[in-house]
């Protein structure tokens, strides 16, 4: 297929869902056949749509080790709230229906075997960066080797009152003597 729609965000409704395994590989595959509806306006904060074809697309969702934590969150932004994949396939009794749902998708443009092709997928919310959290070992491995930096920073930065607990605030407040009357002023 050839490109149609430029790089960007787009408006997509669900028209349809498959649930099976991939053609080349056997990959399980969850895909959505998705009606383009618009083109999301990055000028506009509230995501205006702006005029496009409107023509049918499909996201293909792999499911792997690898990716099911990325494939399951973005069904779930779109309503799906099952206990099993079984659930994906519209074959399967009291299975998830995203018929009608409509999101944010995005569309990239990859070169495969010579040629340039649309690739559809779930668009990350607006201002989101999609960051893997480092692990403990690995904070405390850069602690160990920026330590002396790390110590300069927290060295030069004075402590302001809001870091303080707030326990320490109101004991300090507690103890403090009284303000003295007007009958134990001596003049």
């Amino acid at each position: 297929m050839a490109t149609g729609y430029d790089e960007g965000r787009y408006w997509l409704k669900v028209l349809s869902q498959a649930f099976g395994k991939s053609k080349k590989r056997g990959t399980p595959e969850f895909s959505l056949r998705v009606l383009v509806k618009g083109r999301v306006n990055p000028e506009a904060p509230d995501g205006d749509l702006l005029s496009c074809a409107q023509n049918e697309r499909t996201i293909y969702l792999y499911i792997t080790e690898n990716t099911a934590e990325y494939v399951l969150r973005d069904l779930e932004r779109i309503g799906f709230d099952k206990s099993s994949f079984r659930f994906l396939d519209p074959q399967a009794n009291g299975f998830h229906n995203f018929a009608d749902a409509e999101f944010e998708g995005f569309c990239d443009h990859e070169e495969y075997e010579g040629k340039v092709n649309e690739k559809w997928r779930f668009a990350k919310p607006r201002g989101q960066q999609d960051v893997t959290p480092l692990e403990d070992g690995e904070v405390r491995k850069l602690d160990a080797l920026f330590g002396k930096q790390l110590q300069k920073v927290a060295a030069r930065k004075p402590e302001k009152p809001a870091d303080k607990p707030a326990e320490k605030a109101a004991t300090a407040v507690i103890d403090r003597p009284p303000p003295p009357d007007d009958d134990s002023i001596p003049f």
